[in-house]
């Protein structure tokens, strides 16, 4: 959020299910955050070919474990940069 509050023209695009936290929705409100709902695989690379930075938040669920560390990947896939957080399956470099 420091980063779409410190620049006026940055926006940031949630694709899939998402809860929003109360800042996020303050943003959504001013315009500045899109929505879109759970998208087809190749429809993800076209958007995340768009992006400047993807945004991957891992989700540790009995579902997503390891398969959300995807979304790393599929990034780079198409040359966009990410940002991941860590998991037990995705631990941080040191």
């Amino acid at each position: 959020m420091r980063l779409c509050n410190a620049h006026e023209d940055a926006r940031l695009l949630l694709v899939g299910r998402l809860g929003l936290t109360e800042d996020v929705f303050r943003l959504y409100l001013a315009g500045r955050v899109v929505l879109l709902p759970a998208v087809d695989y190749v429809t993800l690379q076209v958007i995340q070919s768009s992006a400047d930075v993807v945004l991957a938040p891992l989700v540790e669920d009995a579902f997503t474990n390891c398969k959300s560390a995807l979304k790393v990947f599929e990034a780079g896939v198409v040359g966009t940069v990410s940002i991941a957080s860590p998991t037990f399956c995705v631990p941080r470099r040191r």
